[in-house]
């Protein structure tokens, strides 16, 4: 798996190129169930990584960090 989430990732881009990525953040983040919802999704799905971080008040780093580890786990598989 190719992929390489950064500040700038939309997170629709995202779920689309690796949809296996909600049930991975969903045992981090039980609260990440939300990302199920197709209409949640299309209304977050819009936003950078950055705007998400920024709007949930989330650490970036920390986000983006877990994002590209759970990419590579996936990729491992």
């Amino acid at each position: 798996m190719e992929i390489k989430v950064t500040k700038d990732t939309k997170l629709s881009q995202l779920l689309k190129d690796c949809p296996q990525i909600i049930d991975e953040m969903i045992k981090i983040n039980p609260q990440a169930k939300s990302l199920k919802n197709p209409v949640f999704r299309m209304m977050l799905g819009k936003l950078t990584i950055h705007e998400l971080c920024e709007y949930a008040k989330i650490n970036e780093n920390l986000f983006i960090n877990n994002f590209n580890m759970i990419i590579k786990k996936l990729g491992n598989k």
